[in-house]
């Protein structure tokens, strides 16, 4: 359902328009697409799978990054949708096949330890909360932008 809703939200973005801010909303589409594939693939990792987003992802687009508007830095809309698609269903096929000694395992990561202690925590917190913040962040945009 996530993704249906995310492929309309993104699907009729004016394309010269995807790096700008709009409504005081920092963070611009093509960030927040691009910030929702790093995250899956991010969770991808800890739960012990490659990556398969480029590297330039983490420093683009993970959490601390600052959104710059100017398209040309980052890879394209296409692209950007084509990654976010095949690690979120990526995501929900690993979620699918967890064991209930790999949702209760504890997450290894410092600063998300005293949120999200264990994988199940984080995996409820990335593929709820978190994107349908920044499913939120795009209608926000839409509409400061008119679109």
């Amino acid at each position: 359902m996530n993704e249906r809703v995310f492929i309309a939200l993104v699907e009729t973005l004016p394309k010269d328009r995807l790096a700008e801010p709009a409504g005081g909303i920092v963070n611009h589409p093509i960030w927040t697409v691009g910030h929702l594939a790093n995250a899956g693939d991010m969770l991808r990792g800890i739960l012990g799978h490659e990556r398969v987003t480029s590297r330039e992802y983490v420093t683009l687009f993970d959490t601390g990054s600052t959104p710059v508007h100017n398209s040309s830095i980052y890879p394209s809309l296409h692209q950007l949708v084509s990654d976010y698609q095949r690690v979120h269903q990526s995501v929900c096929e690993m979620i699918r096949d967890l064991s209930d000694t790999e949702i209760t395992k504890l997450v290894e990561i410092e600063e998300a330890k005293p949120k999200f202690p264990t994988h199940g925590h984080l995996l409820s917190h990335i593929v709820s909360w978190h994107e349908g913040v920044h499913y939120g962040q795009l209608v926000q945009w839409r509409a400061a932008a008119d679109c």
